[in-house]
């Protein structure tokens, strides 16, 4: 690292900015709460930050069901302890070395600006590579999870 030290809330607030910036938000499922002013939505994905620099996202499918009588934590589905806030979604992000084990995940980074991808799987494990990180996982498991490896 050079030194710098790196706030998890403050990588929230990148990934917000970006996902409004690519019009993410808007195709989102509104829901009767505001936050701040901000209509809140729910997202067909979960959100989880795998590297804080640069900041990496993997998205997994996320089916809320119907949104109607429904709580905010209901609609949140929060796996754990390590969650951020998002302005707008309910949903937020969850960071942590590991995420959920899924047949398919998609990728951002907004240091990178990458658009959502999917990410490519190659002989039974997934890979992620950016200009300056190299993320593999699927190969080591605990508990339904997949450990995230760093290569580069």
């Amino acid at each position: 690292m050079d030194g710098k030290t790196i706030q998890k809330y403050d990588v929230a607030k990148r990934i917000d900015k970006y996902l409004e910036s690519i019009g993410f938000f808007r195709k989102q499922e509104a829901i009767e709460a505001w936050s701040e002013g901000v209509q809140q939505r729910v997202a067909s994905h979960r959100f989880f930050i795998v590297s804080l620099k640069p900041a990496v996202v993997l998205m997994t499918p996320y089916d809320f069901g119907r949104t109607e009588n429904k709580s905010i934590n209901d609609l949140a589905s929060v796996l754990n302890d390590r969650h951020l806030i998002s302005t707008c979604l309910v949903n937020g992000y969850h960071y942590g070395r590991s995420v959920p084990e899924e047949e398919t995940y998609k990728w951002f980074s907004p240091d990178l600006r990458t658009e959502i991808q999917p990410v490519q799987r190659t002989e039974g494990s997934f890979r992620i590579a950016g200009d300056s990180v190299i993320l593999t996982f699927g190969s080591t498991k605990t508990n339904e999870y997949y450990l995230i490896e760093r290569e580069k």
